[in-house]
């Protein structure tokens, strides 16, 4: 393609490759980030669950329809306020027994963090900044 001055117009070829390549780029980040979303929805629907047995399967629906409606920043929230902790003695979702004597399941699942290391990953979710990692991040329950 030539313009009134004879030169090709390569420099428009080459914006519309370069367009097309950060799109391109954009496309795969948003479907990347629709992935980490859908992990976590599955993810912190099946982290806890208290229900009898009779139930259980009504409160696992509720649960995961509960995580459906939430977007991946409210899931993030969720995640450190619910998954992570510092308490290695987590509260359970539900200590009550059932007031007719029936049989109840709880299940939780939680990764304890030292103080100093939940404060950051706090503190930097909130601000967008990366985690800066000098130590151990997780520490075992014995």
């Amino acid at each position: 393609m030539q313009d009134e001055e004879g030169i090709t117009g390569s420099g428009d070829d080459d914006l519309r490759a370069l367009q097309r390549g950060v799109q391109r780029r954009l496309g795969q980040c948003l479907l990347g980030l629709q992935d980490y979303e859908r992990l976590l929805k599955a993810f912190l629907a099946e982290q806890a669950l208290s229900a009898s047995v009779d139930t259980i399967e009504n409160a696992k629906a509720e649960r995961i329809a509960t995580f459906e409606r939430q977007t991946l920043g409210a899931l993030v929230n969720q995640l450190l306020g619910s998954h992570f902790t510092t308490d290695a003695n987590p509260p359970w979702p539900n200590d009550d027994p059932e007031p007719d004597g029936g049989c109840t399941f709880s299940f939780r699942s939680a990764t304890v963090m030292l103080d100093d290391y939940y404060k950051q990953l706090s503190l930097n979710q909130r601000t967008g900044r990366p985690a800066e990692q000098s130590g151990p991040l997780f520490h075992r329950r014995t």
